[in-house]
Order: C-alpha cells, then sequence, then structure tokens
C-alpha cells in the first residue's frame, strides 16, 4: 500500500492534549497520512497541529457524521483510493492499525469493518451497542457485523456511492446496513480499539452522549431496514 493509496481520517474536537502527546510519536510516514478533521475545537488542537505540520481540515456543523463525510468528500476530490477512519485515542496504536489493514487484502473488498477484540468503554456504552447491533441483526440480517467498531478502512468512491445521510452518531451502522444491501463487499477483522488516555470520549464518555448516540443509531437503523 503505497503513500497516494491510502489516508488516515480522524476527527477531532478539543483534543490538544491528546494531540500534543500523540503526535511526537508518529514517524513521518504515518502523521503525513492523516487527514484530521477539526469538527469546532475551542482549545489549542489547531494550533498544535500547526505546530507538527499535520494535514486538517474543518467541518463546521457538529456531528461525528459530519466531521466523517467531510473527510469522504476530501478523500474523494484528491483521489484518494483508500480511507482508514480512527478515533484520536487509536493515535497510541495507528501503526499496528495500519499494518492490519495492510495485511487483510484490503484491495479486494470495498469495506473492512472491525469487531472490537475487547471493550474499553464505559459498561453503558457496552450495553447499547450490543442492544443496537442486535436489533439490526434482527430487522437487516444476521450477515451485518457484531459490532459497530470505529476504526474501518473504505474504498472511498465505494463509500462515496452509498450516499450517506446520517451526520450525527449513526454513521458508521448506517454504512455497514447499506453496504449489505446494496452487495458491496466487505470483510471484518477483529482489532483492538486505543484506549482514551486523555479526556473523555464525547460519545460514550457520558451517559447523555451514550443516549443521544443510541437515539442516532436507532434513527438510523429504522430509516434502513
Amino acid at each position: 500500500m503505497s503513500l497516494i493509496d491510502f489516508k488516515i481520517a480522524i476527527p477531532i474536537l478539543n483534543e490538544e492534549v491528546s494531540l500534543a502527546f500523540y503526535l511526537p510519536k508518529l514517524s513521518p510516514f504515518i502523521k503525513d497520512s492523516i487527514i484530521f478533521v477539526d469538527n469546532g475545537s475551542n482549545d489549542k488542537s489547531l494550533s498544535v497541529l500547526q505546530e507538527f505540520s499535520c494535514c486538517f481540515i474543518s467541518e463546521e456543523a457538529r456531528g461525528y457524521g459530519a466531521a466523517c463525510f467531510r473527510a469522504l468528500d476530501y478523500a474523494f476530490k484528491n483521489k484518494v483510493k483508500y480511507l482508514i477512519y480512527c478515533d484520536v485515542e487509536d493515535l497510541s496504536q495507528i501503526e499496528h492499525v495500519y499494518n492490519e489493514f495492510k495485511r487483510s487484502h484490503y484491495d479486494y473488498y470495498d469495506f473492512i469493518f472491525t469487531e472490537r477484540s475487547s471493550y474499553k468503554g464505559a459498561f453503558h456504552a457496552f450495553l447499547g451497542t450490543r442492544g443496537i447491533v442486535f436489533l439490526s441483526k434482527m430487522l437487516v440480517s444476521r450477515k451485518l457485523p457484531n459490532d459497530i467498531g470505529p476504526i474501518r478502512m473504505v474504498n472511498v468512491e465505494s463509500l462515496h456511492n452509498l450516499n450517506m445521510e446520517d451526520r450525527r452518531f449513526g454513521w458508521t451502522l448506517e454504512m455497514q446496513i447499506k453496504a449489505f444491501q446494496k452487495g458491496f463487499l466487505y470483510t471484518v477483522i477483529e482489532m483492538s480499539h486505543g484506549e482514551r488516555t486523555f479526556g473523555k470520549s464525547k460519545i460514550s464518555g457520558t451517559l447523555k452522549g451514550t443516549i443521544l448516540a443510541a437515539y442516532h443509531l436507532a434513527k438510523v437503523l429504522c430509516k434502513n431496514f
């Protein structure tokens, strides 16, 4: 996988501490492969990215799906072939993530989804995820992945052709359902998820965030089954 074949998309919102900690540890190859999508940070996140000469773009509309869609739009317009989505905490293991996808016959599939080998988030978030996965399998297909893993690799053109609509927390579930319904080739690999060292997750870090995520996931499920 050459540098021009892929990019890594990481949405961020007020992550100056995490960025300042992880960016000095990245190899130049990996750092230059990352597209950070700022979703309205009001701390010093952008200053840190500028300090380390990182590529970043902005998305004013709040929402995880909005940031992911902005990354897709950037990749499509710049003729990037493959896009790896992950979270800022995955910078702790980004070389591992890259190597796992590199070994996964990525060029054969439209989508490579991941299942977490262990869940490191809050228990209420774990329960919410399991509930949505159960419902999606009952209402759509038992062939859907067993997790809504935050790390995934996509063929940019294939994802563009899914006509993604969600701009909040249902982005990954919508991707999985539509990929299955439209007959795209996908596989699922097991992968650990980086553990958050600084701050709280914007989604699973609070009960309110988890409830909002569950609402938008359920909304996506109802619209697409």
